[in-house]
């Protein structure tokens, strides 16, 4: 496995969904190897979903991490994931935040499940207070289960906000799927891209959206997005965060490490597609 060339325009991060049963502290190790510079983790969860994903939720975790970090040389591109609901107190958010910060986190991913867009906008800018205490962007992710589904109503809530600390993260998935086009990224100011996520699909959506984004993603350039022209439109030094979750495979396919060799040389051969070399 050869680490990725320094001419290339856009640093790698290895998602903890892609190697779902790797613990984070193995991510790290697996993401040195792969010649990622960065990984993305979970430090918060929302209630329902909690016990699913491996969480950093305690002090010995924490040291763990980031001693591996540390030794890699790997740091930590996106906290995960910050769902904000009007009857979530903002305050429980603290200990994630604080936990990303003192581990060095770019961003913050937080998803809006507010449809008003007065409460929501409340919220996110209260978050981003929070997250700028601690050093941390916070990245608005667009999905289609949340109540902000599309790169407009996205950029609108950020200009409503205002704040500095927020940005965007861009799921090729959520992109394409709720009307996104490659050419509308030209528009899209380069700081203002905290990450884009990488991974492909169908463009017709399966029965079960959730699903799909959580447990059984296609490699990039295994499905039908234009990832290639999409990746044509981004600025250098945007940071491409390789999020292939195949929850099937666990079981029945590639191990974690097989599977995240190939999303991360998918990922590699879209890249030389689109003009790296």
């Amino acid at each position: 496995m050869v680490a990725i060339s320094p001419v290339s325009p856009w640093p790698l991060s290895l998602h903890q969904l892609t190697a779902l049963e790797l613990t984070p502290v193995e991510l790290v190790d697996l993401a040195a190897t792969l010649g990622c510079s960065h990984v993305g983790l979970f430090t918060c969860l929302p209630a329902g979903i909690a016990t699913r994903f491996p969480c950093i939720t305690s002090d010995e975790q924490e040291v763990a991490v980031a001693a591996r970090m540390a030794a890699t040389g790997v740091g930590l591109n996106n906290a995960e994931v910050f769902a904000l609901r009007r009857e979530i107190p903002l305050a429980d958010y603290q200990a994630g935040l604080q936990r990303a910060g003192r581990l060095g986190a770019r961003v913050a991913t937080v998803h809006v499940h507010e449809p008003s867009t007065a409460v929501a906008r409340d919220l996110l800018a209260g978050f981003c207070e929070l997250a700028a205490e601690q050093g941390i962007r916070a990245a608005l992710e667009f999905t289609s289960f949340s109540a902000v589904r599309s790169l407009d109503v996205a950029l609108a809530l950020l200009e409503s906000v205002g704040h500095p600390a927020a940005c965007l993260a861009i799921d090729a998935l959520h992109f394409f799927r709720n009307g996104g086009e490659p050419q509308q990224l030209r528009s899209v100011p380069a700081e203002l891209i905290g990450y884009v996520q990488l991974c492909d699909g169908p463009r017709q959506p399966p029965a079960d959206i959730y699903h799909e984004a959580v447990a059984q993603r296609c490699m990039p350039g295994a499905g039908e997005f234009p990832l290639v022209d999409m990746l044509s439109q981004l600025a250098p030094g945007v940071m491409l965060d390789v999020e292939v979750p195949r929850q099937a495979d666990s079981s029945t396919g590639p191990k974690a490490a097989e599977r995240a060799v190939a999303a991360v040389e998918s990922t590699r051969n879209l890249m030389r597609q689109a003009g790296w070399r």
